[in-house]
């Protein structure tokens, strides 16, 4: 019983800090101006909020997390006039929200379905990843970058929640929209010309491996890694992203170029994120991958050539965006302006979390709640 609650106190310290460590990075990339007082206290509500789900305890962590939706709802309302990909993720994000609260009265197993949904609102699966499209690609400054991370991050924790109460139907029927999620996030980059709906539907693609594992295996736990460092290393480019918007005041990929001779520390640091969100070594994202891989409860072969197949691919798409972007003829019309030391420090601080989950043992980095020890911190 000591070790359960000592185990349980590292997973909930490790996810707090995580959380913390986030928000802070998100506020730092985005420096501290007059203008951006308000995305900053937006910021920190969206960390209270999120904190609140981990910290929490039984109903209220549905509670907490549909606040995390709601709120998320309210910040993209003011841009929902002039963007159909922001009314989809209001409508995506409301459905969300409604089932959280609805499971909270319905009986098993329909609490267990509906609780599954606002989990995939979360940890972005498809059909149900538009507030995550939304929130990555449209909100401003530093949300943008905060909700990134939490959104995923704190839909795997939940995920856990849920434990061996998922009807095996729904396990084995998981497999379908991970697969189509999968491939649609990697048409959606392919097709696109804006960098943040290309991150966000980036990590649709990627973040349909845990629920891909979930449906073969029945087991999420090993995938807490992935996932970890899989929503840092968006977090990065998203943080890249806002470097790029404030320059530029646009975010379209087909009039950025050649960025590399007149901003070489964006440039460098830029292609040791690519490499991270790659799953290359020396970064946790490749740690975390090889433990679904060749772990225990791995995919099988017909899984496991799937999941090769969608890393490849996504390493070609981020070879080729960081080609479009770096290389090339400057336009005249621009003006460069290199990473201020702020900007460049913030961008450091995620590659160094991503160094050490590298060097952390898969099987020992645990995620979870307080109150209750949930399935992803038993062994």
């Amino acid at each position: 019983m000591q070790s359960t609650v000592v185990a349980l106190d590292v997973s909930v310290g490790v996810t707090i800090a995580l959380l913390v460590v986030a928000a802070g990075v998100a506020l730092m990339g985005q420096g501290f101006k007059k203008e951006r007082i308000p995305a900053s206290i937006q910021t920190l509500l969206l960390l209270g909020l999120s904190l609140g789900v981990v910290v929490s305890g039984g109903a209220m962590r549905a509670v907490f997390l549909a606040m995390v939706f709601g709120m998320t709802g309210l910040m993209l309302v003011k841009r929902a006039g002039s963007c159909p990909v922001v009314r989809g993720s209001l409508g995506v994000g409301s459905a969300g929200m409604a089932c959280l609260i609805a499971s909270l009265w319905a009986p098993p197993p329909a609490a267990t379905v509906l609780q599954v949904i606002g989990y995939a609102t979360a940890l972005p699966l498809f059909p149900f990843h538009g507030l995550f499209v939304g929130a990555v690609a449209h909100l401003p400054a530093s949300v943008a970058v905060f909700a990134g991370f939490a959104l995923p991050f704190l839909g795997f924790i939940e995920l856990g929640s849920v434990g061996s109460a998922l009807p095996a139907w729904m396990q084995t029927g998981l497999f379908v929209p991970a697969l189509l999620g999968a491939l649609y996030g990697v048409m959606k980059v392919i097709a696109g010309h804006h960098v943040g709906e290309q991150a966000a539907y980036l990590g649709v693609s990627l973040l349909a491996v845990p629920w891909w594992h979930l449906s073969v295996t029945g087991n999420a736990a090993p995938a807490a890694l992935y996932v970890t460092a899989t929503a840092l290393a968006l977090l990065g480019l998203r943080l890249a992203a806002g470097f790029l918007l404030t320059r530029f005041g646009h975010l379209d990929i087909d009039k950025i170029r050649g960025l590399a001779r007149p901003m070489p520390r964006f440039a460098t640091l830029l292609t040791l994120l690519m490499m991270a969100v790659m799953g290359l070594p020396l970064f946790g994202v490749f740690s975390g991958f090889m433990a679904l891989l060749l772990g225990p409860s791995s995919f099988g072969a017909a899984g496991l050539a799937g999941v090769v197949v969608l890393w490849f691919l996504a390493s070609w798409l981020m070879t080729h965006l960081l080609q479009r972007l770096l290389f090339g003829p400057p336009r005249t019309d621009a003006l460069y302006r290199d990473l201020t030391w702020s900007e460049a420090c913030s961008l450091a601080v995620v590659l160094v979390v991503l160094a050490a989950g590298a060097i952390m043992p898969a099987d020992g980095f645990q995620i979870g709640h307080g109150p209750e020890v949930s399935w992803l911190s038993r062994r």
